[in-house]
């Protein structure tokens, strides 16, 4: 999945409840097929107790949505915020949910295939892969399948006696 990038957070001194401090912000991209990787880290220091940040990024595209985290130490993300897919979103410290970014790619579509034959009769399979791929790139570890794309898997089964 592409990772968004956070181009700019602004702190405002009215419209929010955010207490003085410094927030750290980064941002994932919503697939139907699971979440993306963190966006770049981006900090404002606010002041004041009625503080808000806007914070805005570049569309990814394919995203169906995005979530915004908000954390009081780099890299220390602890709430986040979803939202559609839209390219700002206004932080005015209402209650988010809790969680972190993903460290990695999450996913949460998989594919199991079982082979079988008759009784008489062993098979011994032979893998191999065929990717049309629209964006992304390809890797195959035995018949693990990692990118982006349409893929068909294509296995041989050879007759053994």
């Amino acid at each position: 999945f592409t990772s968004p990038a956070l181009s700019s957070v602004v702190t405002s001194a009215t419209g929010g409840t955010l207490a003085a401090g410094t927030y750290y912000y980064v941002v994932t991209a919503i697939f139907s097929q699971g979440e993306s990787t963190r966006s770049n880290e981006l900090s404002v220091v606010t002041t004041g107790t009625t503080s808000s940040n806007t914070v805005t990024w570049a569309a990814v595209s394919g995203a169906t949505g995005y979530r915004i985290y908000r954390g009081t130490t780099p890299a220390g993300q602890d709430t986040y915020y979803a939202v559609g897919a839209v390219t700002s979103f206004v932080d005015t410290g209402a209650a988010g949910t809790a969680g972190t970014p993903p460290s990695g790619n999450t996913t949460v579509n998989s594919i199991a295939m079982t082979v079988s034959g008759r009784e008489d009769m062993d098979f011994e399979s032979i893998g191999g892969l065929i990717a049309s791929v629209t964006s992304g790139t390809v890797v195959s570890q035995s018949l693990k399948i990692v990118g982006t794309g349409t893929f068909t898997i294509v296995v041989k089964l050879k007759k053994t006696y």
